[in-house]
């Protein structure tokens, strides 16, 4: 990840190109996947009440606009709502640690709580996830099912 994204990059004087590259193909052996930092959906159905779940999804999309193809419209049951968008300056480079976690706290969040993140499909609420974990939130899951999921097989709030 880099902060302040592909502006950053181009910006730092990094060469681009429109251009596909091309790349050899070459024997990849994974011997395990850490999953520590992700929850599934039984799962949080589960423990729901161990959770405290953040939405970080635009206002429009917490208050229920159907906008990628979302089985329905809403949110997560007593979900905090807190938007990814939150997480940056205007120059679109991360607040600091003292202003994000702050962000965090005054959202009712605690540094010793159980926290999942989720959005649309896992994206926004994985760097939320990274951010908090960066801030001292040790205890922070994504539910990269995320909304697509759990919309589909949950009940949802308005």
């Amino acid at each position: 990840m880099v902060d302040g994204g592909f502006t950053a990059l181009k910006k730092s004087g990094l060469k681009t190109a429109y251009e596909s590259t091309k790349l050899d193909p070459v024997d990849v052996t994974i011997d395990s996947i850490d999953q520590k930092h992700m929850i599934r959906t039984d799962e949080l159905k589960k423990d729901y009440a161990d959770y405290k779940v953040v939405d970080v999804r635009e206002d429009k999309e917490y208050k229920g606009e159907i906008l990628y193809g979302e089985a329905k419209g809403g949110h997560l049951p007593d979900a905090i709502h807190l938007r990814f968008t939150e997480l940056f300056q205007k120059n679109g480079k991360l607040k600091s640690k003292e202003e994000l976690t702050k962000l965090f706290e005054d959202a009712g969040l605690a540094k010793k709580d159980q926290i999942v993140t989720y959005c649309t499909a896992g994206i926004r609420s994985a760097y939320m996830e990274l951010v908090m974990e960066m801030c001292g939130f040790k205890q922070v899951k994504n539910y990269d099912g995320s909304y697509y999921r759990w919309a589909k097989v949950e009940e949802v709030e308005k």
